[in-house]
């Protein structure tokens, strides 16, 4: 019996497990399961394994059989309040007995996660099992079942998600993954309205523990089936287009953004629901914002926080007071944008949203290093870093770890910087973010100048634009212009700096948006001294042309100035 016991142990899900075989087995049980375990279309190894299986399960009582079957539309696991939710008609079977019955069988494996056991199958048990239950005709009734809980278990889960609560919802909602992408599924085929629910409620776990590319796949997978539903759904709709424009946004999809978070808009607008408006329009000013339409965006952020007021709802008010600091110190605004961002502090505070405050400090520790506090500024950026690692944000530990390395880098350590940047942009690639992994390259070409390496510098400064030149964040773009500019000034190729400089400079008018003084400490001397030793004329009239060029000249003569010069009449030479 062990070389079988064996055989079902090795490549099912990494998980060692023994399946009991008892020899004193009835000929009439072994033959109710035959037709599985002698099924010829199977290899041989197959088969002992099928055999092997049916032998234990036709051991079982009935009752502890029928769970055993119940137990194969699980995926991933499943915890004791999943399995009393699909056996609560098997009376008087208890879930526990049940459950500890077939542990001592090895038909199960069980685990503690925090205190409480999780149970599973091994692939092939769980194979079997499923045969089972197709062949009593209970599947269809099971996943729908299976897919109940689940729904009934994201919406307890989703009012957590930016609470105190949130990063034991986070890893429950994790740990159920399978589970929901089982639910979905079925939904997608079934429930076109409990797939837009499901996705509805869980593009906030899919922003925070960086699922973006597949959170927005079923979320527009469940929009695709807008047709299937009733006019009452109109709710639902909105929040899955909601969560679509808001994922689109982090992938830095604008154009797919505004498409669906306009939608939303009119949907919301129409159901009169001012308490869901208010968060769809924060998200608009997020998206004006990233485009640097500053105005557009403070203007939605206000009528936010006007609704979010009206309903006297906290968190709302605590976000909009946060994202109108970031905004008015993208103006410089320094002594308003600190104002608010110290406001919206203590309401996340009270609100035990340890998300929101990792983002305030994160944020507050920027304004420090641009102020040249640099202990403040570290200060912190380590407690935002604890933060977001403490709700397993990973796009906000790779943005601390990008303000740490700035620190360390303006104070000389250029060792610890890299590091920090090194963790930093590991976790931008696991989130698939090309913004994070952009400011890396630009991160390294800071590094690179000043070290007074300005050919890896300029070379790190074309990477990061090239990466960004599409996602249309002007303000990261202009950031990209002023370290190309940067690093040829220290090349001594004046003309060329000169030239981007008035690019940058007039970008930066045109958006509202003066330079900011982390970039100012950082580039400023190295570009005016370029200056100092060039002719004045011939800055001046570099400069010039380089104002009057559109984004798109100013990018593409950065990244390639011989190439414009070939294109272009008038550009100056480099």
């Amino acid at each position: 019996y062990r070389a079988v016991a064996q055989l079902v142990g090795r490549g099912t899900e990494g998980e060692d497990a023994v399946v009991a075989v008892r020899p004193t087995v009835s000929y009439n049980r072994l033959k109710e399961a035959g037709r599985f375990a002698t099924n010829v279309n199977l290899p041989e190894r197959q088969q002992t394994v099928h055999a092997t299986i049916a032998w234990s399960y036709a051991l079982l009582p009935e009752l502890e059989r029928a769970l055993f079957r119940r137990l194969g539309v699980f995926r991933g696991g499943w915890s004791l309040e999943a399995a009393e939710a699909i056996c609560a008609d098997l009376f008087p079977l208890d879930a526990l007995d049940g459950l500890s019955s077939l542990v001592e069988q090895s038909l199960l494996v069980v685990r503690d996660e925090g205190g409480e056991p999780r149970f599973g199958m091994l692939e092939t048990i769980r194979e079997y099992a499923l045969e089972q239950l197709e062949a009593h005709d209970e599947g269809e009734a099971l996943r729908q079942q299976h897919t109940r809980f689940f729904l009934e278990f994201v919406e307890s889960a989703e009012p957590e998600l930016t609470g105190a609560q949130q990063a034991f919802w986070m890893v429950a909602l994790e740990a159920e993954h399978d589970n929901l992408r089982a639910a979905l599924r079925w939904s997608l085929a079934h429930a076109p309205e409990g797939a837009l629910r499901l996705s509805g409620a869980l593009w906030r776990f899919w922003y925070g523990h960086t699922h973006l590319s597949e959170g927005r796949a079923w979320l527009e997978a469940a929009i695709a089936r807008r047709d299937a539903i009733k006019a009452s759904s109109a709710p639902y709709l909105a929040k899955a287009l909601h969560g679509a424009g808001v994922l689109s946004m982090y992938q830095n999809d604008m154009a797919a953004a505004h498409v669906f978070l306009e939608e939303a808009q009119a949907i919301q607008r129409e159901q009169g629901d001012s308490g869901q408006l208010a968060f769809v329009l924060h998200d608009l000013g997020g998206l004006a914002q990233c485009e640097a339409e500053y105005g557009q965006a403070t203007a939605l952020y206000e009528e936010s926080l006007r609704l979010f007021r009206a309903v006297q709802n906290q968190w709302g008010i605590g976000v909009n007071l946060y994202r109108l600091g970031t905004v008015a110190l993208a103006h410089n605004d320094v002594t308003r944008g600190e104002a608010l961002l110290q406001g919206s502090l203590p309401i996340f505070r009270d609100l035990s949203d340890h998300g929101s405050m990792a983002a305030v400090m994160v944020s507050l520790g920027e304004l420090a290093e641009a102020h040249e506090e640099y202990r403040r500024a570290a200060d912190y950026a380590q407690a935002g870093l604890a933060l977001y690692q403490e709700v397993g944000n990973k796009h906000g530990v790779s943005w601390a770890l990008s303000v740490l390395g700035d620190v360390a880098e303006l104070e000389g350590d250029s060792r610890r910087a890299r590091s920090y940047y090194e963790e930093g942009v590991a976790l931008a690639r696991e989130a698939g973010s090309t913004l994070s992994i952009a400011a890396e390259r630009g991160q390294l070409g800071c590094l690179a100048y000043d070290a007074g390496d300005y050919e890896h510098a300029l070379a790190f400064a074309r990477e990061e634009l090239a990466l960004v030149q599409n996602i249309g964040r002007k303000q990261t773009i202009i950031a990209c212009l002023e370290a190309v500019a940067a690093a040829a000034s220290g090349q001594g190729r004046a003309t060329y700096a000169a030239c981007v400089c008035g690019a940058m400079e007039g970008l930066r008018e045109s958006i509202g948006n003066p330079r900011a003084s982390t970039e100012r400490v950082r580039y400023e001397r190295g570009i005016a001294r370029a200056r100092r030793h060039s002719d004045e004329a011939v800055w001046a009239e570099a400069w010039a042309k380089g104002r009057a060029m559109s984004m798109a000249q100013a990018i593409a003569y950065a990244l390639d100035p011989d190439a414009m010069i070939a294109t272009s009449d008038g550009v100056p030479p480099t």
